[in-house]
């Protein structure tokens, strides 16, 4: 590592970040908020689907230059401040996607039937892509809002059946768990075999923080924990997936400024995409409850 590059990584759970840090001339630094960039989730390793955003901060006071670049990938991310000291200290603000608060997660708790949810918000779903209104602009924005819902769903099934079945307190499950978040646990239950009710309280909590809006994260601690396996070929979830992050982040509009308008057809497509990666992602949850 270069001797004026600082690096530290972070999780995939958030929407933005920006640094603040004292230059060499002992003026403060304050960079703008960078949008987290989206892996390829498709790609075969994680080197592969590493994408990269890179954002340029002067010095108002001497006019030095920093380089900030974010580097996401499905394993994880990590930021790169060239200019600054490793050992530099910076303050980093993280603009988070919404956590699970304490009401949240008693629903997800409460949901042992998270099937059923799934196909009651799908069918409903189908029943609000029937509809074609006359305002192109408002059809579209129909349209788009119905993915953000499929995506959403897809997703809520996975986190509430994760939940619960940790939230069962099987030792085996949350010894998986523990070993599959070697980095957050390794000092606290690393040689740990059998767990207390109070350390079976904290990891459900720590659940909070978990996202499932990172499918290559949520296969990792699904084969990982659960030994439920996710579909070989999962490069159909990728488009959608950046589809929603388009409507939900950036108003409909891609990267290159060009508006996501997704028709009747390409809303069914995802729709039967999700049912099918569910039901094959539900079969396997069957032999576990």
């Amino acid at each position: 590592m270069a001797n004026n590059t600082k690096y530290f990584s972070f999780r995939l759970d958030f929407q933005s970040l920006k640094v603040e840090f004292v230059c060499s001339c002992g003026a403060k630094v304050e960079s703008v908020e960078i949008e987290l960039p989206i892996p390829d989730y498709s790609a075969e390793t994680n080197k592969k689907s590493t994408k990269e955003v890179q954002s340029i901060k002067i010095c108002e006071n001497c006019n030095k230059n920093f380089e900030i670049i974010l580097y996401a990938g499905y394993a994880g991310g990590q930021c790169e401040i060239i200019g600054i000291e490793n050992n530099q200290r910076t303050k980093t603000h993280f603009t988070f996607r919404a956590n699970f608060n304490g009401y949240e997660l008693g629903a997800i708790l409460n949901n042992t039937d998270f099937k059923i949810t799934f196909d009651e918000s799908i069918g409903k779903i189908k029943k609000l892509n029937e509809l074609e209104l006359d305002d192109e602009e408002l059809n579209t924005l129909l349209k788009n809002n119905i993915l953000v819902s499929v995506i959403t769903t897809m997703e809520t099934y996975l986190s509430d059946a994760f939940i619960n079945i940790i939230d069962k307190g099987d030792e085996k499950f949350i010894r998986a768990f523990v070993n599959c978040s070697e980095k957050k646990y390794k000092k606290s239950f690393k040689l740990k075999t059998t767990f207390s009710d109070s350390e079976k309280t904290k990891i459900i909590n720590d659940l909070k923080e978990f996202t499932f809006h990172n499918i290559w994260i949520a296969k990792k601690y699904y084969e990982g924990v659960l030994n439920v396996d996710f579909p070989k070929d999962l490069s159909f979830l990728k488009e959608y997936i950046e589809s929603r992050h388009d409507v939900v982040h950036r108003n409909s509009k891609t990267k290159e400024g060009a508006t996501v308008k997704l028709p009747k057809l390409d809303i069914e497509y995802a729709i039967n995409e999700a049912i099918e990666f569910i039901e094959f992602i539900d079969e396997q949850i069957k032999l576990i409850l």
